[in-house]
């Protein structure tokens, strides 16, 4: 056994166990072949037994100090009592590092005696009394029952009196029985399968110290529940084990996307089993589970029989070979798992077939292995386009090869022009000068160059560039000077500078300066000679002229002490040549020439550099530069905003060269802001649906947005934050109306942070209040929340200095309002709303007012999406919606014309026909729509002539979602608030007829319900209320007590704005075209004849066609009798009453000719008196998938009449879906079938044994 092994048998430190063994002279027996010490196994073992068995004896015997302490012994104690040393063999296991033992026997006689003789008690006999795990718990719940400690002489132990002890007891065992009664803690309701977040609805109880005994010991922090009410919750409870939440169903089913996950479902007909009160939604575990199964099965039949595009992309092969397969398309049970973003599928066992046609591919690939591709190529030879005739100057042509449509290029010929072309770049770039180069060295253009050549008689040799070299750096360069040559040139220049005696009179001073020091009649001289620098004092003069004469071209480390050269200073200034030239008269230097060189005083040049650097820096705190920006907003948002600022010529150095324009950081800082701010409400909005705690993200949202108070009003922060966490909890609304209430809440808060900085509202008077937060100014929606504050602040401080009596109370307000809008005007008049509805139609007018506030609106700017106003306000013209709804319910919808973004849509006029299509596409998608404070059915109409400017207003707005990346499914966006703010009102009535107009959502409302009303009444003299229910859907409408008489002049117009035609049919068709006179073209022979043709005739060969045909007339004849019987009044006002849903059938979204149904037995589709509504297209497809599938297996029905029933009930919905075809056209059917028109008619027409079964008279 080796010493580690050792050590860890008798569980000590190696350094113990030397020890230990060095104590009982063990010693080792050998060395193994780790060269570790080894001892034997059986002597180690008997030192074990000996250690443990002198343990046991200590555990039983001994007390050690520590455990003298916990039993309330003093030091004074402790000294009566005798203690002995302990041996290395005691100091085992838990006796480690233990000096002393006492004897217990002696220790229990002393403590026995003590206690006889005195009344107090310590913590430790205490806790043998009652059932405390710890002496803190003990001394906390002592300390809670106001029980006192008494000191006893010196020690530092806590005492305590034993008949204080005894009442204490008694009250903590009272406490346990009742909590073991009545109470559950927290790992209790655990164990009943509460957790966190099902908790939250239970009521808690704090655990007092007084309560922290035997099993409640461990509780902590936790609380106590009540035992009845978890036992109620728990029965409760049993009605939800067997359902699953849709967020958990869509993660067992395997899907990515919500919407494919609720198509399945509906599909399935797997129903809501209940909703929460934040609208989670609840399924049937069970009809889940059978699900799964399904869509399992058929994952494992899809991985087994089908391959993805990516899939074949992955194993090497090109688009090429994809586009050979037949697509198929996945519906939504395919797109789980690894198919969940899989749009189309190829068959797998198609491709394996076609690969192996390919099998010699990987012959021509290693063909193609010798050649270039012209893509690679361009790339090589860093070529933007153009290869052919950029390789055709140096004869090279491409190969063709057969199998292939591109062009190929010889990888040795190519790889030699790669080798010659770098070798001469190479060759090139060391050995010569650009233009540029030469100007740079010289410090002026190179035509001075040449003017200065010219003068001296110096030749000079440039040299044509090359082709081959015509890349990077000398992409745009045609000659080259040799550098050995250029350098001559220099030197010839600086030694004619030298030797020329350009000016005497300053040559003469110079050899003067050399004989004698400063002479005046010299400086004097040169001062008449040179008076620029008359300025100066002569010894500096001198200095200049010398440092001129001997001034080196081209090196900034040279030490100048006085000038500076031209060339020098614009490497100072970081300048282009062009760029000092255009700014050098602005900088106000001492310009100084010698030999065609031109030198500054190093003085003036440094403070100019101070100087530009100042205004840069200047410059850059107030802005942003172009990297800066377009780091922190997108490009988008950056060349949209016009308060950009244009940058000084002659501050484009540094970071700021080569640029334009830089970005205030004001605007980019306050965007972020905004953008910040709605981002994280957004957030935080949508964590509500998830959360039952409100008032926790409130006031999360203070903390991030450090929306806290001034340390002067403290208490007011306090207390609004109780406030508002109350008026959170307590709301009964919907999960809309707490996001309301939440946005509301954080407003205020800004509001109250920002104005409240020296005084709490408790020391306010009643006029610093009104002024301040009662005022005008403030929205009276706010004003009513502060206003309940403030009487919420009297109920909790004696000491507020106003009166509520003398506060301006917003409700007082709102009634007057109220009464002042139901006596004088509750609904707009005939002459407000006939020029509102010309307003909103003038669609050039407002699309090019949302197109130019798209172009100018600044890039802080968040309000005012006038494309949103604009729908929002006609939307209101023809439905009686709420807001909330209006903004909430309209979906986005995909755009189905050719228009990409507001730029393309600029010049494009919507016809009528895809204006159409567009708003029969809304409609298809809001078929389901629940109203948001009634939870009843929605259902949405438009009149004829809206058809066209909400059309426009749809494709603006989803253009504009498009733009800013929204992830709202909502297509109106009216901001955080979702409400027309005033600003957005005034923006979009600017221009208005009728001045002071002011739009409201209300008062629309009673607008279009009492026009609907009266022109009802007036019309046909019939009693509107089903009609009104229907257009708000509420249980009951009043209407009685508002009526407007509209003028015959306007009476047909208004009709014409308010009504929705949504009717079909041949029915329809056939009344239109007796009473209007359309030529619709609607014989019974050619309309029938058709249907049949199309989809039943050519495929089923009925054999009697005439005698079907006939069949189909008898059934009309009762409605051309009954039409015909009915005088040309009468015509009219059925079809009015038809056009006004008058007449109403017995099943919904059907009109009735005969206004009471004569055929109780009869259904609405079989019924020729029968017209269908748009909505009735739901129920049709609805009742096509349920029956198609029984129609597949019908040679399987035995029963001759169930086959002739289900073969009439398809003519009959087939009928209805041709008739519906012809009125709203095929795409429109197709987004209701789900499938296009067209493969929808291929399944039916492959439908066997049908011509056999079809008798069409049948009911």
């Amino acid at each position: 056994m080796t010493l580690k092994e050792v050590s860890i048998l008798l569980n000590l430190s190696i350094y113990q166990t030397r020890l230990f063994l060095k104590e009982a002279l063990i010693q080792k027996v050998g060395i193994n072949n780790s060269r570790e010490i080894i001892y034997d196994t059986n002597i180690i073992n008997n030192l074990r037994d000996v250690l443990e068995k002198r343990y046991k004896e200590n555990c039983f015997n001994k007390y050690t100090p520590k455990e003298l302490i916990r039993l309330g012994c003093t030091g004074y104690d402790r000294d009566i009592l005798k203690s002995e040393p302990t041996e290395l063999f005691d100091r085992y296991k838990t006796f480690t590092g233990v000096s002393y033992f006492y004897d217990k026997v002696e220790a229990n006689a002393y403590l026995a005696s003590k206690n006889c003789s005195c009344e107090l008690l310590s913590l430790s006999q205490i806790m043998e009394l009652v059932g405390f795990k710890t002496p803190q718990q003990l001394q906390r719940a002592l300390s809670d029952c106001n029980i006192k400690e008494v000191k006893k002489g010196y020690s530092s132990f806590k005492y305590y009196k034993e008949s204080d002890i005894k009442s204490f007891i008694d009250l903590v065992k009272k406490r346990y029985l009742f909590n073991k009664a009545n109470r559950l803690n927290t790992q209790q309701v655990q164990e009943l399968g509460f957790k966190k977040n099902g908790r939250i609805v239970l009521q808690k109880f704090k655990v007092e110290p007084i309560d922290r005994i035997n099993e409640y010991a461990d509780a902590g922090g936790i609380a106590f529940y009540d035992k009845t009410e978890v036992e109620r919750k728990l029965k409760s409870r049993k009605l939800l084990t067997h359902t699953i939440c849709e967020k958990d169903a869509k993660e067992h089913l395997g899907y990515k996307n919500t919407e494919k996950f609720k198509k399945v479902i509906q599909e399935y007909g797997i129903t809501l089993t209940s909703n929460g009160k934040y609208e989670i939604n609840y399924y049937d575990k069970s009809n889940i589970d059978s699900l799964k199964n399904i869509i399992d099965k058929n994952y494992e039949h899809n991985l087994e029989t089908k391959i993805t595009g990516g899939q074949i992309k992955a194993l090497g092969y090109s688009r090429k070979l994809i586009r050979k397969l037949t697509p198929i398309h996945t519906i939504p049970i395919d797109n789980v798992y690894k198919f969940a973003n899989a749009v189309i599928f190829y068959d797998k066992e198609q491709f394996l077939d076609l690969k192996k046609q390919y099998r010699d591919l990987a012959e021509i690939n290693n063909v193609l292995t010798e050649y270039y591709t012209s893509k690679q190529l361009m790339k090589l030879l860093n070529i933007p386009n153009n290869i052919n005739r950029y390789m055709a100057k140096f004869r090279i042509s491409p190969i063709k090869i057969s199998s292939s449509r591109q062009n190929y290029w010889h990888k040795e010929e190519i790889d030699d022009l790669v080798k010659r072309r770098n070798d001469l770049y190479n060759y090139y770039d060391s050995n010569y000068y650009l233009i540029s180069d030469v100007e740079y060295l010289l410090g002026c253009n190179i035509s001075k160059f040449y003017s200065i050549c010219s003068d001296f008689n110096i030749p000079i040799i440039a040299e044509e560039l090359p082709i081959e070299v015509k890349f990077n750096k000398f992409t745009k360069s045609h000659l080259g000077f040799p550098k050995g040559k250029i350098d001559n040139i220099f030197a010839k220049i600086n030694d004619k500078q030298r030797q020329s005696t350009t000016n005497l009179q300053t040559t003469n001073v110079l050899e003067s300066s050399n004989d004698t020091q400063h002479n005046s009649n010299t400086t004097s001289e040169i001062k008449s000679s040179l008076q620029i620098l008359g300025h100066l004092d002569d010894e500096k003069i001198v200095r200049i002229l010398e440092e001129m004469a001997n001034y080196s071209t081209p090196s900034i480390n040279d030490k100048i002490k006085t000038i500076i050269s031209e060339k020098d200073l614009i490497i100072q200034l970081d300048y282009s040549k062009k760029q000092f030239d255009e700014n050098k008269e602005h900088f106000r230097i001492l310009k100084l020439e010698y030999g065609n060189i031109n030198y500054y005083l190093l003085e003036d040049c440094s403070n100019l550099l101070k100087k530009l650097y100042e205004e840069q820096n200047n410059l850059l705190s107030l802005n942003y530069t172009h990297v800066e920006a377009i780091a922190k907003v997108p490009s988008t948002v950056l060349y949209k905003n016009r308060e950009k600022v244009q940058i000084p010529p002659h501050l484009r150095f540094g970071r700021l060269k080569k640029l334009k324009y830089a970005y205030p950081k004001k605007v980019i800082d306050n965007y972020l802001k905004v953008l910040k701010f709605t981002n994280l409400i957004e957030r935080y909005k949508n964590e509500l649906e998830y959360n039952t705690l409100p008032d926790k993200i409130f006031l999360k949202v203070v903390k991030e947005f450090d929306l806290n108070f001034l340390d002067s009003v403290k208490e007011t922060e306090t207390a609004w934050h109780k406030f508002v966490s109350k008026k959170l909890l307590s709301s009964n609304g919907n999960i809309k109306t707490i996001k309301k209430l939440f946005v509301r809440f954080i407003k205020i808060t800004e509001l109250l942070q920002s104005t409240l900085i020296s005084k709490e509202i408790m020391d306010m008077t009643s006029n610093e209040v009104n002024f301040v937060f009662l005022n005008n100014k403030v929205p009276s929606t706010y004003k009513e929340v502060l206003y309940g504050f403030f009487n919420h602040l009297l109920l909790r401080f004696s000491n507020c200095k106003y009166l509520v009596s003398e506060l301006n109370n917003p409700y007082v307000e709102k009634n007057e309002r109220l009464a002042n809008s139901k006596h004088n005007k509750q609904i707009y008049s005939t002459n407000e709303f006939l020029t509102l509805l010309d307003y909103v139609k003038d669609i050039q007018c407002h699309k090019d007012n949302a197109l130019s506030e798209y172009k100018t609106k600044p890039m802080c700017e968040t309000k005012g999406n006038y494309e949103s106003i604009w729908l929002y306000v006609m939307l209101h013209l023809n439905n009686g919606w709420r807001s909330t709804d209006f903004i909430e319910k309209i979906p986005r919808i995909p755009l189905s014309i050719p228009v990409l973004d507001y730029k393309s849509f600029e010049n494009y006029n919507l016809t009528l026909e895809e204006s159409t299509k567009i708003i029969w596409e809304l409609t298809s998608n809001l078929m389901n729509v629940y109203h948001n404070k009634n939870g009843k059915k929605a259902f949405f109409f438009l009149s004829e002539d809206m058809i066209v400017p909400v059309a426009n207003a749809i494709v603006l707005c989803e253009l504009k979602a498009q733009l800013i990346n929204s992830k709202r499914n909502n297509l109106i966006d009216l901001g955080n608030s979702n409400e027309l703010t005033t600003s957005m009102h005034d923006k979009f009535f600017e221009n208005f007829p009728i001045k002071e107009f002011k739009f409201k959502s209300l008062m629309a409302n009673s607008t279009f319900i009492t026009f609907v009303d009266s022109i009802l009444k007036q019309k046909t003299n019939r009693n509107p209320l089903e009609i009104t229910k229907f257009i708000r859907n509420h249980d009951s409408l009043d209407t009685t007590n508002r009526y407007v008489h509209v003028s015959e002049e306007h009476l047909n117009k208004i009709s014409k704005q308010l009504f929705d035609k949504g009717y079909f049919g041949y029915t329809y068709d056939y009344l239109k075209q007796i009473v209007i006179g359309e030529s619709q073209n609607y014989s019974i022979e050619n309309n029938e004849k058709n249907l049949l043709a199309t989809v039943f005739g050519d495929i089923y060969k009925i054999e009697n066609f005439s005698m079907a045909l006939n069949a189909i007339e008898e059934q009309k004849k009762p409605l051309y009798e009954f039409v015909k019987r009915l005088s040309e009044e009468q015509q009219r006002e059925v079809l009015d009453l038809i056009d006004m849903n008058q007449l109403p059938a017995k099943e919904s979204f059907w009109q009735c000719i005969l206004g009471d149904c004569l055929y109780l037995d009869r259904k609405c589709n079989s019924c020729p008196f029968a017209i269908p509504h748009f909505y009735v297209l739901t129920k049709t497809v609805y009742n096509l998938n349920n029956l198609i599938p029984k129609l597949e297996q019908i040679k399987n029905i035995p029963y001759k009449g169930e086959r002739v029933r289900l073969a009439n009930l398809l003519y009959k919905n087939l009928s209805l879906i041709s008739a519906a075809k012809k009125q709203f056209g095929e795409n429109v059917l197709s987004s209701f079938l789900g499938k296009d028109y067209s493969d929808f008619l291929n399944n039916i027409r492959s439908l066997d044994s049908i011509n056999e079964n079809l008798t069409i008279g049948g009911t």
